[in-house]
């Protein structure tokens, strides 16, 4: 058994960023024998191509939405409805890296503007997947990859990543020696 991390596909596992690239994420490399991964990418999975036009999150009225401003359509609700569908299938997971500074996937430091095309950022927020995923696993290690080249963050994610592993280990253990406690009576 090992820690399973939900994490953007982009990071080493796919050509899928806006522009068709991937990012290096030299840190993959020393966790792939420890870490179960699930990779995904959010933008892929509404059915965004590749290549495709750059996202940004915008200001309208009282909340923030996910637009693709030359097409100038709303993904909000197309986003959202993927987050509430990816959380039935991923329920067990340990822990989060997500691609930072991403409209869907940024955990800190997402810019918000204040219009669709051609206007100044008013302010900084969590990639729209990112916050849905944060509702749903408020208790989980999330973070980005940029983050966790500093050593103190690094080392603050896989402490709480291997503690609430172990933890889930240990509670499925107590239950199954009960369950089998049980059946030998």
């Amino acid at each position: 058994m090992k820690p399973k991390i939900l994490i953007s596909k982009c990071l080493g596992f796919e050509n899928c960023r806006y522009n068709g690239a991937i990012v290096q994420f030299d840190l993959l490399d020393k966790m792939k024998d420890q870490i179960e991964f699930i990779p995904l990418c959010p933008e892929i999975e509404i059915g965004l191509g590749l290549p495709r036009e750059s996202l940004r999150l915008i200001k309208v009225h009282d909340g923030i939405e996910l637009v693709q401003p030359k097409s100038k359509k709303y993904l909000t609700d197309d986003m959202k409805k993927y987050s509430e569908e990816i959380l039935k299938d991923i329920s067990d997971i340990d822990g989060l890296i997500l691609k930072g500074r991403s409209p869907s996937c940024g955990i800190k430091d997402v810019k918000v503007y204040s219009g669709m095309e051609k206007s100044p950022v008013i302010g900084k927020s969590m990639g729209l997947f990112a916050a849905e995923m944060e509702k749903h696993f408020l208790y989980l290690p999330i973070e980005e990859e940029g983050r966790l080249t500093n050593l103190i963050i690094r080392e603050h994610f896989f402490t709480k990543l291997y503690a609430i592993f172990n933890f889930k280990k240990m509670a499925q253990s107590k239950s199954m020696n009960k369950f089998a406690d049980c059946h030998a009576k």
